[in-house]
């Protein structure tokens, strides 16, 4: 073979043996599952451990400091311990806790949401409160589920009422209440964005090795419908035990 052949001939097996080396690439990036991996904020099992004690806290005293009402109607509810004053946003706050949905007597287990910019007129010398969410109908979680949503404007809320004896006359989508120091009371959160964190919540339940974005966001999903089996080999204890405390205190209204 001449020189010239070889050398083109030498070229062309080189350009062959790249391509079927980059189409062996692709084939099998197709059928491997992408890699993900996520660090967990600290303090993301507290979270669910202190929502288990505020809810315990908020319905051991219904029919005392809050109507019997609130849990009868309630189609979910979100709890975000430790509401942080932020000097960063103008009157406002944010915080990191749960949300969960009922159907029947059956509660979800816990997803992760976050809301930002409440303003709650936090008292001199306090910088933290709990609040609780009481959704009163299924249209507002579903319309969060969509994305980032402000309270008062793509959602209506109003202050929870208080007091045993107290009427439950507000239409609002969201009865809104927050403890500190112990005392529960209506809370106006107008103006508060609020939204779902399908990451940290995949982080919370799979740990680093959780799934890609379609992955997650299909796990909260099935999270938020009690009546579906979500695919989690070992369920937290804290969420576990968030659930049970929601079905047996509805389980006694």
């Amino acid at each position: 073979m001449k020189k010239g052949n070889l050398r083109t001939y030498s070229i062309s097996i080189l350009v062959i043996a790249t391509i079927a080396l980059l189409l062996s690439g692709c084939a099998s990036d197709r059928g491997a599952r992408p890699s993900y991996s996520y660090n967990l904020p600290a303090g993301t099992a507290e979270k669910v451990e202190q929502s288990n004690e505020i809810v315990s806290d908020f319905f051991s005293r219904t029919g005392k400091d809050i109507p019997t009402g609130v849990l009868s109607n309630a189609a979910g509810i979100a709890v975000i311990p430790n509401l942080t004053r932020a000097a960063f946003i103008v009157g406002g706050s944010r915080g990191t806790g749960v949300l969960m949905t009922r159907e029947g007597e059956r509660w979800s287990l816990p997803v992760f949401t976050s809301i930002t910019g409440a303003s709650l007129g936090f008292q001199i010398g306090i910088t933290t409160t709990d609040l609780l969410l009481v959704f009163q109908n299924s249209d507002a979680i579903n319309r969060l589920k969509d994305g980032t949503y402000e309270l008062g404007a793509d959602v209506t809320v109003a202050a929870g009422p208080v007091g045993g004896t107290a009427g439950i006359s507000s239409k609002a989508d969201v009865l809104a209440y927050k403890r500190t120091e112990g005392a529960f009371a209506g809370a106006a959160l107008n103006g508060a964005r609020m939204s779902i964190d399908p990451e940290r919540t995949a982080g919370y339940y799979y740990g680093p090795n959780a799934e890609t974005a379609r992955g997650y966001y299909a796990l909260t999903d099935d999270l938020l419908h009690p009546g579906r089996k979500a695919d989690i080999q070992n369920v937290p204890r804290g969420a576990q035990q968030l659930k049970q405390t929601l079905e047996r205190i509805a389980g006694r209204k």
